[in-house]
């Protein structure tokens, strides 16, 4: 199959879901909110995933979309093939450009133009309006706070960069003004920058042209940078939507980078380890017994799959009856409580094994407010930061299976690839661990409507004994 024949199928696909994306958007208005956020962190991962930085699905990786595409339109390609690579490749940007285009389609609702066809709409020889850079930066982070697609450790991030942005281009520059050359010249300045420029007692006081002039070892990593660059990427593909500038200068200016998987990066527990973690934290003996804390955030964790920081903000008043079947509230419905997206609120049955140890007697003697109030607050990590110190520092390395793909996050994972090894529908696992439902079909977040005692069967299919 050559080439072009594999984006042609592509292209067809992502334009019918566009076609009936754009006939939603007609009947029922403009993206919600809520959907405008799902849209743009989908765009986000995209983009990550362009980059070389991750997959689409975050869970299971593409191997299963993929799959899926290819049974669907009967294309002769395995992996293995190189056209198996360029699927993957290709992929990511059309879907990219999916959410792109929907996000652009659904602001195009947002105002109206009166002007007639070939009827001048700004300066001569632009349609773009003028707009500083600075207060393009500042509308940008605002409307990402407002829709939640930025948390406190990103947004920081993010801030950061975008100040930078505005040292190398000007605050008061137009942001019309910046093409393709003046991206790439921003490009060029930050690869001579030094590396840890604002970490380092040696850089931190010096001016931009004295960075800019200085002899240093090395300079930012092709990783930053593309951090970098991606940041300015999702700034003016924001503007594009918003109808500040015709074309994103920033798009495709990434370096290459070696093709990682990014499931590599977490491996999931064995059984022996697992059953290794747990004696380890029931141990009685003198001098062993782990903080209440981390003995039943982390025994949490090992039989729901939900994330640290989810486990860590828990109340006793998230713990609930629904139909019959005691569950974990998972929600940010009180000052303090935060979830990762929309998907990410639900209820997760809790498992058997946690109740045979014990847990509804120390959520009963915690009462109704925080299960774990000594995990202080972290504006990087949540409150998770105690927790994940303590497992991937201490407990770990003390059991022997310290290793770079084993963390404390591994638990999150080893439910994940349980559950499936279990023959769950990835639906159900997706339901209880919170995840979005990455298929192409949809295109937004997975919305389950299981009932308690379908998650409850789903989630005892999890264990550490076989």
């Amino acid at each position: 199959m050559q080439y072009q024949e594999l984006r042609s199928v592509l292209q067809q696909h992502f334009k019918r879901m566009l076609t009936n994306q754009r006939r939603k958007i007609d009947q029922s208005g403009p993206l919600s909110a809520t959907d405008k956020a799902i849209f743009e962190g989908s765009q986000s991962i995209a983009e990550h995933a362009v980059l070389g930085k991750g997959d689409l699905n975050l869970v299971e990786g593409d191997e299963p979309t993929l799959a899926a595409f290819i049974d669907r339109y009967k294309l002769p390609i395995q992996p293995g093939m190189p056209q198996y690579d360029w699927l993957r490749a290709e992929l990511h940007k059309a879907y990219r450009d999916y959410c792109r285009d929907t996000l652009a389609y659904s602001a195009s609702l947002d105002s109206y133009d009166f002007s007639e066809p070939g009827e001048p709409t700004g300066q001569p020889g632009t349609t773009a309006p003028l707009i500083p850079l600075r207060d393009a930066v500042d509308h940008f982070m605002r409307e990402g706070l407002r829709s939640g697609l930025w948390r406190e450790r990103s947004e920081a991030l993010r801030r950061s960069q975008l100040a930078m942005l505005l040292r190398l281009v000007g605050e008061d520059t137009d942001l019309a003004s910046i093409h393709k050359p003046e991206a790439r010249t921003v490009s060029d300045r930050l690869q001579r920058l030094p590396k840890n420029m604002n970490k380092s007692p040696a850089f931190r006081d010096k001016s931009l042209d004295e960075l800019l002039g200085m002899e240093h070892g090395s300079g930012m990593g092709v990783s930053t940078l593309n951090d970098y660059l991606n940041t300015y990427s999702m700034l003016f593909a924001w503007a594009e939507r918003q109808g500040y500038v015709q074309k994103n200068p920033f798009s495709g200016l990434a370096l290459p980078t070696a093709k990682t998987s990014s499931r590599g990066k977490r491996k999931a527990f064995s059984d022996d380890q697992l059953q290794l973690i747990e004696r380890t934290l029931l141990t009685e003996l003198a001098g062993r017994t782990p903080k209440p804390s981390h003995k039943w955030a982390s025994l949490i964790l090992m039989y729901t799959g939900a994330r640290a920081g989810e486990v860590c903000q828990l109340r006793g008043s998230d713990i609930q009856a629904h139909d019959g079947v005691t569950c974990l509230s998972i929600d940010e419905d009180e000052e303090g409580k935060r979830i990762k997206t929309q998907a990410s609120k639900r209820l997760v049955p809790i498992h058997s094994r946690l109740l045979e140890l014990g847990l509804l007697e120390f959520i009963r003697a915690s009462g109704t407010g925080r299960l774990f109030p000594d995990y202080t607050y972290s504006p990087n990590y949540g409150l998770s930061k105690n927790l994940s110190t303590w497992f991937n520092e201490q407990l770990l390395p003390k059991l022997g299976l310290k290793a770079p793909d084993i963390v404390l996050h591994s638990l999150r994972h080893t439910m994940n690839t349980k559950l499936h090894h279990a023959d769950v529908p990835a639906s159900l696992v997706k339901a209880i661990t919170g995840h979005t439902d990455d298929s192409m079909s949809t295109g937004t977040y997975f919305a389950a409507g299981f009932k308690p005692r379908q998650l409850r069967e789903a989630i005892e299919r999890f264990s550490i004994n076989k």
